[in-house]
């Protein structure tokens, strides 16, 4: 565990597991709901981009 993961939103690290195991099981129209729904709710509830230190969602 890094220490960007102590600041990741628990929803964003939810849609991005979710999003992992539908590349496991070659899903990749679920894996695309999951990037999308994970934006969405970026936008919505991270407007600073903070949610996390992976560079997604950053301004």
């Amino acid at each position: 565990m890094n220490s960007s993961s102590k600041t990741e939103c628990g929803v964003c690290h939810d849609f991005d597991l979710a999003e992992a195991e539908a590349r496991r099981e070659k899903d990749e129209s679920r894996a695309t709901d999951c990037r999308v729904l994970r934006r969405r709710h970026s936008a919505a509830d991270h407007p600073d981009g903070i949610e996390n230190g992976n560079g997604v969602g950053v301004a």
